[in-house]
């Protein structure tokens, strides 16, 4: 290694530790290394995020605690399919529904006479029987339902988005499957009422909110954007209720654990395109306010160096960004290095170090008292 590289080498890993170094460095070098420095600056940081969103899975609304919903789902699942009577299936990226052989949209009450029950009628309901203290009681546990309509927050139409206002906001009086029914004023403290847990089906997306056991607090739920795009069937609930080897009984532990697998590779496979899109988003919308923050650490540096007596104050503006990119890469670095140890770091250890850098250089090096 002859004398030059070494030097150029020093100089440029020594920057990021050396404000001296880095002062020089964005005077003496050609514009364009600064400018790299701040595209892999702003880039670094950002791998961690990539790299937790490359790994999402639409499957993590199933992973944790399910409250039951895992053996509730496979009773009705196996029941719709054992009836016969409605059949799910996919066609040109679309959940298409059949009743009884014919084209099935879906089922409404009268909404003024509602008592704010959802306007849907259920495919089907489970409702749970349990004990205390000798005495039986029920609940209902888990509700599936099927629309053909779209995803829209227009209040004055039946739509998706009203659907799930519905749902979530829906609540029965604890140990009964008896809905709350509201007068003007809730009668009924938290305690004293739940929401069941339901999957709605639709004919452009899934979505699916779990509860705590008999409360009105979610447990987890699935946002928009799980489509079916991905996921190709000519019979839903067939497919989901069956298990290779295995005699479909909801009571049976293994042919639980079954049928839940098939739900996961469901919400993996609908959360495809939604992965995708987080995917891009997220690392543009970090790599964009990297960028801006590194530009804007320059313009930092400008500042702090106007003072009158300040003998940098002969510094322009252009050497300033420069030297913010000249100092960017070691923040960057570790910033990369605390998002994969910690996951909470991942969107402010880069901001958090660069403002740190930013300061240490204009206090030390910069001040007319130095």
């Amino acid at each position: 290694m002859n004398a030059k590289v070494k030097n150029h080498l020093v100089n440029i890993f020594g920057s990021q530790v050396s404000n001296e170094r880095a002062i020089n460095s964005a005077k003496t070098y050609p514009w364009w290394i600064a400018l790299i420095m701040i595209i892999l600056g702003a880039f670094l940081p950002v791998i961690p995020i990539m790299v937790t969103q490359g790994n999402s899975k639409g499957s993590a609304v199933v992973n944790g605690s399910t409250y039951g919903f895992d053996q509730h789902i496979a009773t009705l699942a196996n029941r719709i399919d054992t009836n016969g009577k409605y059949l799910f299936y996919t066609e040109n990226n679309k959940l298409l529904a059949k009743k009884d052989g014919a084209e099935y949209k879906d089922t409404w009450i009268d909404a003024e006479n509602s008592d704010n029950i959802p306007d849907a009628i259920p495919i089907d309901t489970y409702v749970e029987t349990y004990y205390r203290n000798d005495t039986a009681y029920k609940r209902i546990a888990l509700e599936v339902y099927y629309t053909d309509r779209v995803y829209s927050s227009k209040v004055t139409e039946y739509t998706v988005y009203n659907m799930l206002k519905a749902f979530t906001s829906q609540s029965y009086i604890v140990d009964t499957a008896e809905p709350v029914k509201y007068t003007g004023q809730d009668e009924y403290k938290e305690s004293s009422k739940y929401t069941p847990s339901f999957v709605l089906l639709t004919k452009d997306s899934l979505f699916t909110y779990i509860y705590k056991t008999g409360t009105t607090t979610t447990g987890s739920y699935t946002s928009n954007g799980y489509d079916w795009a991905n996921y190709k069937t000519e019979n839903l609930m067939h497919d989901l209720a069956t298990v290779e080897d295995m005699n479909a009984d909801p009571l049976d532990a293994n042919y639980v654990a079954g049928t839940l697998k098939n739900w996961k590779a469901l919400y993996d496979k609908c959360f495809t395109n939604q992965k995708i899109r987080n995917f891009w988003m997220m690392s543009g919308l970090f790599y964009g306010i990297h960028l801006v923050l590194v530009i804007f650490m320059g313009f930092m540096l400008w500042l702090l160096s106007r003072g009158k007596n300040n003998p940098n104050r002969g510094l322009k503006v252009y050497t300033c960004f420069w030297i913010a990119g000249w100092i960017c890469v070691a923040p960057a670095i570790l910033a990369m290095i605390l998002g994969f140890i910690f996951s909470i770091a991942q969107q402010v250890a880069f901001i958090a170090l660069i403002g740190l850098r930013t300061m240490w250089l204009a206090m030390r090096q910069l001040n007319p008292k130095y």
